[in-house]
Order: C-alpha cells, then sequence, then structure tokens
C-alpha cells in the first residue's frame, strides 16, 4: 500500500506538470511566431481630439510632420 501511494505521490508531483506543459508550451510558441506575419502600428493621440478644421494649415502641417 505504501509502495502505490508513493507511485501516485511520485505522478503527482512530477510527471503530471511536465505533461501539462507540453501542450501549452505549444499553444504558446505558435502564437509568438507566426507563419505569415501582419504587420502595423496605431498612433494614440493623447487625451483630446483635434477636429478638421481647428488647425491653421501651418500647425497642421507641423502636426503631420511631428506624427
Amino acid at each position: 500500500m505504501k509502495q502505490i501511494l508513493s507511485f501516485l505521490l511520485i505522478v503527482i508531483i512530477f510527471i503530471l506538470p511536465i505533461a501539462a506543459q507540453k501542450g501549452s508550451y505549444a499553444e504558446i510558441k505558435q502564437l509568438q511566431s507566426p507563419q505569415n506575419p501582419k504587420l502595423g502600428f496605431m498612433i494614440h493621440g493623447g487625451a483630446g481630439v483635434i477636429k478638421k478644421g481647428t488647425l491653421s494649415p501651418e500647425k497642421e502641417k507641423q502636426y503631420r510632420a511631428e506624427l
């Protein structure tokens, strides 16, 4: 009886976590390195919105150049 409990304890402590990681590791690896990545970026303007027509042409040109 002690041998069976010892064996089960070893399985629960060592073998099950290793077996559980193999599947999740494959998923994580696949998500981190897609076959056809589509790259892009987004610019967040901050706390406010500049409505069209509120900037002078010079200020708008400067604003766009700095983006």
